[in-house]
């Protein structure tokens, strides 16, 4: 089993980013890695923070309670982030939905949202190849459009029938209008010539 290299064993000082995305933590779930995230969150910081879907596993807690100290300490380390300035976006998945009803809402600075507002994680996992699913919100309507390779739907069960269709290659295909080059070529296109 390779060595997990820590920050700390790298360079002891902390790191700072514009943003940074954290995904399926499963606080509440045995096979949650708290302890690497504690690491992880001591010695990186970030403008924003994004917590996208699944950092509380309210599937695995409503059939047997499992909350250690680590987990809470995940928790009380986000929210001393968020005391300090760090904006704190929680975007709500499948085993932390009970969450949705919250969306709108901050507590403790950490805004509860539907979605995020552009849709970096969706262009991210459509380039690695995955379909995306999503409510028909701001975010995923102006990034996945109308799509062949996104399905969205408020019945998300309905959403991920139609993507369970999709290929890699067309869920890629459309990530790369969102390229750098596409980018760049887009900004190039919509320049004016100064007199």
């Amino acid at each position: 089993m390779q060595q997990l290299v820590t920050p700390r064993d790298v360079n002891p000082q902390t790191n700072h980013y514009k943003t940074i995305f954290l995904s399926d933590i499963h606080l509440g779930s045995r096979a949650c890695q708290a302890d690497l995230l504690l690491d992880f969150l001591k010695y990186n910081d970030g403008e924003k923070i994004y917590l996208v879907g699944d950092i509380v596993d309210g599937w695995r807690l409503k059939s047997s309670w499992y909350w250690p100290q680590s987990h809470n300490d995940v928790v009380q380390k986000i929210l001393r982030k968020a005391r300090k300035g760090t904006e704190i976006i929680y975007v709500p998945g499948n085993h932390d939905e009970g969450l949705r009803r919250y969306c709108g809402t901050h507590f403790g600075g950490i805004e509860v949202r539907l979605t995020d507002t552009f849709g970096l994680v969706m262009l991210e996992a459509m380039a690695s190849g995955l379909p995306v699913v999503a409510y028909p919100v701001t975010g995923p309507l102006d990034v996945l459009g109308d799509t062949k390779a996104a399905f969205m739907d408020e019945n998300l069960s309905k959403a991920v029938e139609q993507a369970l269709q999709v290929t890699a290659k067309q869920a890629r295909k459309h990530a790369e209008k969102y390229s750098w080059n596409a980018c760049t070529d887009q900004f190039l296109q919509n320049l004016v010539r100064a007199s």
